[in-house]
């Protein structure tokens, strides 16, 4: 498939194009057009093409609300994509922007929370239902009855001394986690690693990129999510390191913006070690399946081998995850 090809659709012409390496589920290119600067994306197939519905949704919404978002290109049909060789394509704004792979200091945490919470203030008057495309991101017993499943079904396996030694270390901790009260739930992002808010040179947080996990899901597992990613100084595959001093500062700056938000601080730790813990279930369940996450042949013996250590890493990172005083 030739993009200048797909980039027709848009009219845009005379143009060159430059893959951003940056994420990893969809392909992206950055489009340097007479027109004007975009960037390209060709969606994974593991997004329907009806999740545009969503996106444009919940982009209507924010922009009533002045608040900033980079919205699709329609296609010269009016479409909010095209399909070309059974491949899903579609066109944003580029945004001269920052944009960091780990939060490198807690100005940088305390701005991008403070444009979360902003969204999250605002997703709360959202009237719309969204279509539901996929099975929910989090959902942490299924992701630990699927590890059960996996301890059972492959007894044989090269590593299951290994990996069950580490599943009845999260089976333990897991026992350990007391949520109180009903889980609230919101209109969520769901994928808020640091990578996806961009920042501008002085580190303000301008916007949010990559909507196609939006989805109804409990305020606790979003922004556990995103401090288990954001917390975390350390590289996946590497010993973790929780940076506690991050922690604080990303809840100040989400308090400060939206003072009387109603949820459940005292229980974000427990979110936190939580959702690390789910990770945890799912790099061990694929250290014995060796069917899902990518891994890197250079530097591991085998698929497992790499699955292993990251679910080893993550285990490592929850018993970090303390309530601050």
């Amino acid at each position: 498939m030739k993009i200048a090809h797909v980039l027709s659709h848009w009219g845009l012409t005379e143009s060159v194009i430059q893959p951003i390496e940056q994420g990893l589920i969809n392909s992206t290119w950055r489009i340097d057009a007479a027109e004007g600067v975009y960037v390209l994306q060709r969606l994974n197939p593991i997004f329907p093409p009806a999740i545009h519905e969503n996106i444009m949704a919940v982009h209507r919404h924010l922009l009533r609300h002045d608040f900033e978002v980079a919205p699709l290109i329609q296609t010269r049909t009016g479409n909010s994509h095209v399909i070309e060789d059974r491949e899903c394509f579609r066109l944003w704004p580029y945004y001269e922007s920052v944009c960091y792979d780990k939060v490198p200091n807690e100005q940088v945490a305390y701005n991008g929370a403070q444009l979360v919470a902003r969204f999250h203030q605002h997703m709360l008057s959202f009237k719309g239902k969204l279509k539901v495309l996929r099975e929910p991101t989090h959902v942490p017993s299924r992701h630990v009855e699927a590890l059960r499943s996996a301890l059972i079904s492959h007894k044989e396996h090269r590593l299951i001394d290994d990996v069950r030694t580490a599943g009845e270390s999260v089976f333990a901790q897991l026992a350990s986690i007391d949520i109180e009260g009903e889980l609230q739930e919101i209109v969520a992002h769901g994928d808020l690693k640091i990578s996806n808010i961009l920042f501008d040179k002085h580190d303000r947080a301008l916007t949010l990129i990559d909507w196609d996990t939006l989805a109804v899901m409990p305020w606790l597992y979003e922004m556990g999510d995103a401090m288990r990613s954001w917390c975390n100084v350390a590289h996946e595959d590497d010993m973790p390191q929780f940076s506690q001093s991050i922690f604080t500062a990303a809840m100040a700056g989400y308090q400060n913006a939206w003072p009387d938000n109603p949820w459940p601080w005292h229980q974000l730790h427990m979110g936190t070690r939580l959702i690390t813990l789910e990770l945890a279930s799912r790099f061990l369940r694929d250290a014995l399946c060796e069917d899902y996450f990518s891994w890197d042949a250079s530097r591991f013996s085998g698929h497992g081998e790499h699955s292993l250590k990251r679910g080893q890493s993550m285990l490592a990172l929850a018993t970090q995850i303390v309530r601050p005083t």
